[in-house]
């Protein structure tokens, strides 16, 4: 993981096919292995430690289960609901590296990358189910992952103000996905296309402004 900038979790995605955005996210997920810098370090970097290392491999664990997702998908409603998973996880990483950019304790980014860790591998573990409709897991581990970054970035980061209102955000989303799978017909897909929507508009209209 590296030092966040506006270009990454700003980036807007170049295209709305599925495979494009997989192959785009495990590229930044490649270029953002090499190092994780903490705010005490500035602009220096250093070797990336075990755990980091462990937190990159678990959120590309994560979206290698969405395969299973495509392998089962027969309409373009299977589709979105694939892609909303993604969108999730994405910004979950990108909202991740800007968590690691701001917590000057190693001890203690260690201690939250492992909680999160397994929030995120709770989140895959229940991502096949999605296309039975079966989203309670996919929802439990994404309000859990939520819920760390959030409480993180406002204790230990010492960004209140923006954490509060992107928090705010991240939970809606969290819960759409969650209670997407149990939504009648056409429902649960809407909820699953304004995890999209939310998340990637915020992505190319605001985020590289609400935070330093």
């Amino acid at each position: 993981m590296f030092r966040a900038s506006p270009s990454l979790v700003a980036r807007p995605l170049k295209s709305t096919t599925l495979p494009i955005i997989v192959a785009d996210v495990h590229f930044s997920f490649f270029r953002a292995g090499a190092s994780m810098i903490s705010a005490a370090q500035g602009a220096g970097e250093r070797r990336a430690a075990t755990v980091e290392l462990l937190f990159d491999l678990t959120f590309v664990f994560a979206i290698t289960q969405i395969t299973h997702l495509l392998k089962a998908a027969h309409t373009p409603a299977d589709l979105v609901g694939a892609l909303s998973v993604l969108t999730f996880l994405w910004w979950m990483y990108g909202g991740y590296v800007w968590l690691a950019s701001h917590i000057a304790s190693h001890r203690a980014l260690t201690a939250v990358m492992l909680v999160a860790m397994a929030g995120t591998f709770f989140l895959a573990v229940g991502i096949p189910g999605l296309h039975e409709h079966s989203t309670a897991v996919v929802g439990g581990g994404a309000l859990f992952v939520v819920a760390v970054h959030t409480l993180a970035f406002a204790t230990l980061g010492g960004l209140v103000g923006p954490t509060l209102r992107f928090g705010v955000v991240n939970v809606g989303t969290a819960l759409l996905l969650g209670i997407s799978g149990y939504l009648p017909g056409l429902a649960g897909s809407m909820a699953q296309a304004l995890v999209i929507i939310i998340l990637v508009g915020l992505a190319l209209f605001y985020t590289a402004r609400a935070f330093p």
